[in-house]
């Protein structure tokens, strides 16, 4: 794998789907990389992600599980603190995210139906959200969402090609 774009990629075609795609999910350029003739973006992002839209596995630490319990609300599940420096800008701690769940998918251009986030960190939280949304009225949570569109030569609708 080479962690660069394909070597007949030229730029992502503006208005097309990826680009509004990653328009909105990143301030910066996705990170890329090529194998075998398909060029992958990885886009991050933070969002409130809904809680069935996530896949369900069994949690591993029972014991973890009730620690969460002890602290875990629908408000804390959901919420990001941030610092406001001298110059005014709003900085997210690096801390931060240790606190929210890690979520990533490949995304499909287009296809409405998207596979479930898959989990790959934070599992016990997201199963408390899940048993708070039974009384409580929230359906998301707040995570770190990494999302990887694969795409190839052939999409012309959507990339320039050397």
């Amino acid at each position: 794998m080479i962690y660069e774009p394909c070597s007949w990629y030229k730029n992502i075609k503006r208005n097309s789907h990826l680009d509004n795609f990653i328009e909105e999910r990143s301030i910066d350029a996705p990170s890329v990389y090529c194998d075998n003739n398909t060029q992958t973006m990885v886009v991050n992002y933070i969002q409130c992600v809904k809680l069935d839209e996530i896949e369900k596995i069994e949690a591993w630490s029972p014991d973890r599980e009730d620690t969460i319990r002890k602290w875990a609300t629908p408000d804390k599940l959901r919420r990001l603190r941030y610092h406001e420096e001298e110059t005014g800008k709003r900085v997210i701690p690096y801390t931060a995210f240790h606190d929210m769940p890690m979520l990533s998918r490949e995304y499909k251009l287009d296809n409405n139906k998207q596979e479930k986030f898959k989990i790959s960190d934070g599992i016990h939280r997201i199963n408390r959200a899940r048993e708070l949304c039974k009384t409580e009225s929230c359906d998301c949570i707040l995570a770190s969402v990494e999302e990887h569109v694969k795409i190839n030569r052939t999409d012309t609708k959507n990339v320039e090609v050397k």
